[in-house]
């Protein structure tokens, strides 16, 4: 991964897939602070949403979908940028993530360092109000 010239950014990882993922925290930890929050009833009303500039959330199947969440997410943190993993989404669930707000979808398997590097592209366009 490309190391990251510009100020830290906070990247929240939600979800048991992508916080149980240790390449992938190990990889954003060298150059992000990162928040991890492993049960998504934890994290939709959850006041650190509010200094992330990244979240990375596995889109799961035993809770309800991210995908149904997400306009309410992205209309309440408009400066965040989401990235869903997994879910095993079809195509028409990708693009309604899209039209929600999503900035991207890897399916599971993904590939680690591509995530990470798409994670540090997105911080290093993130508004200036949300960097440490």
């Amino acid at each position: 991964m490309a190391q990251q010239t510009g100020p830290l950014l906070h990247v929240c990882l939600a979800g048991s897939l992508a916080c149980n993922d240790w390449r992938l925290i190990q990889m954003l930890k060298m150059v992000h602070q990162v928040t991890l929050i492993e049960e998504l009833k934890n994290l939709w009303h959850n006041p650190i949403l509010q200094t992330a500039g990244v979240l990375v959330v596995c889109n799961s199947v035993d809770d309800e979908p991210v995908i149904d969440r997400l306009p309410r997410l992205t209309k309440r943190h408009p400066r965040l940028a989401v990235l869903l993993v997994n879910g095993g989404l079809n195509q028409g669930q990708v693009a309604q993530a899209f039209q929600a707000g999503a900035c991207d979808y890897f399916p599971a398997p993904y590939d680690v360092g591509l995530l990470a590097e798409r994670v540090s592209s997105l911080c290093a366009r993130a508004p200036a109000r949300i960097r440490k």
